[in-house]
């Protein structure tokens, strides 16, 4: 039973779980990473279900990130 004034409304009908965009990071306020986009199916690369969230990010984004954050 939902509270008074409460209400659900599912994303995607009949899935348990969506997917987002994730486009880019910011380094310590400074310099932005650009995500590349998933080529599968172009369907986002962050995946949220109701127990667990995963984000798949490209190993030359990984690599990026680390050189920024060495700095």
């Amino acid at each position: 039973m939902m509270k008074s004034g409460a209400a659900s409304t599912p994303i995607i009908g009949g899935r348990t779980f969506y997917y987002l965009n994730l486009k880019s990071i910011n380094v310590n306020g400074g310099k932005h990473i650009i995500i590349k986009s998933l080529k599968v199916e172009n369907l986002g690369s962050i995946v949220i279900n109701f127990s667990i969230t995963f984000t798949y990010i490209d190993g030359e984004t990984i690599g990026a990130l680390a050189l920024e954050m060495a700095l």
